[in-house]
C-alpha cells in the first residue's frame, strides 16, 4: 500500500513538473532578459583606474561576467519567493495534487532554471569578453587568462548553478514564512538589512556573521566539498519550506 502511494506521489510530481516546464516558459525569457539587461551594464566595466605620471595617462578598466550573475542571482531570488504566492499555488489545484507533490514539482522546477541560468550567465560572460576583445582590441588587452578553457567554463557553469540553487532555496524559504503571515514581509528584510547596516559600523568584518556565511561558501577550496555545502544547506530550507506549506489555509 505504501509502495502504492509513493508510485502514485512520484507519477504526480512527475506530471506537475513537466506541466509547469512548459507553462512557466515566459520566466525562462525573463531570465535570459535580465541576464542580457546584465550584459549591457557589463560593458560599462566592473573598474576603473587611472595614473598619472610625466604627463603620461594611464587608464586600466576591468571587465567581469559579475554584474550577469548578479542580475540572475537577484532573479533567481525573486522567482523563488513568486513560486510561494497565492497566484502560483493556485495553479497546481488545476491538476490533481497535494502540498508535497506540489513543493516537489517546483523545487524540481527551480532547481532545473539554476541550470538554465548558470549555462546563460557563463556563456554571456564569454560573449561580453568576445565583444571586448574586438571593441578594444588585443593590443589594448590583457588577455592572460582572458579565455576560459572548456574545463574552466564548465566549473563556472556548475558555480553559478549551484549558487543559484542555494539563492533560490532561501528565497523559496523566506516566501513561504511571508505567505503564513504578511508581517515577515516588513519584518524579514528589516531584519536582514537592519543587521547588514549593524555588522558594517562593525570594527572588526572578520566578526561578521554576513561575512563569515558568505566566506563558508566562496572560500572553500574543494569543489566537491562546496557542492556538499550547498546541497545540504538548500536541502534544508527547501525541506523547512515544504513543512511550512503545511500550515497554510486549505484552499476553498
Amino acid at each position: 500500500m505504501m509502495s502504492l502511494i509513493a508510485a502514485n506521489a512520484q507519477e504526480l510530481t512527475k506530471k506537475q513538473y513537466l506541466y509547469k516546464l512548459k507553462a512557466y516558459m515566459g520566466l525562462l525569457f525573463s531570465m535570459i532578459l535580465v541576464q542580457l539587461v546584465g550584459l549591457l551594464f557589463s560593458f560599462g566595466g566592473v573598474g576603473d583606474m587611472r595614473t598619472h605620471s610625466d604627463g603620461i595617462v594611464m587608464g586600466v578598466k576591468t571587465y567581469s561576467g559579475d554584474i550577469i550573475i548578479i542580475f540572475t542571482f537577484i532573479w533567481a531570488f525573486v522567482i523563488a519567493i513568486l513560486f510561494t504566492t497565492t497566484t502560483y499555488r493556485d495553479i497546481d489545484f488545476t491538476l490533481v495534487s497535494n502540498r508535497l507533490t506540489s513543493n516537489l514539482s517546483n523545487i524540481g522546477y527551480l532547481l532545473t532554471i539554476s541550470l538554465a541560468g548558470g549555462i546563460g550567465a557563463m556563456l554571456l560572460t564569454f560573449v561580453l569578453k568576445i565583444i571586448v576583445f574586438f571593441m578594444r582590441g588585443a593590443e589594448n588587452l590583457t588577455i592572460q587568462n582572458f579565455f576560459l578553457t572548456p574545463y574552466e567554463l564548465v566549473i563556472g557553469i556548475l558555480a553559478v548553478t549551484f549558487y543559484m540553487i542555494l539563492v533560490m532555496s532561501i528565497g523559496y524559504f523566506f516566501g513561504m514564512i511571508a505567505q503564513i503571515n504578511r508581517i515577515f514581509v516588513v519584518l524579514i528584510p528589516t531584519f536582514i538589512f537592519g543587521g547588514m547596516l549593524y555588522e558594517a559600523r562593525l570594527k572588526s568584518p572578520d566578526n561578521s556573521i554576513v561575512v563569515s556565511v558568505v566566506q563558508f561558501f566562496v572560500q572553500e577550496s574543494s569543489f566537491a566539498v562546496f557542492v556538499l555545502k550547498v546541497l545540504m544547506t538548500a536541502a534544508v530550507f527547501f525541506a523547512c519550506a515544504t513543512l511550512l506549506s503545511d500550515r497554510l489555509e486549505v484552499r476553498k
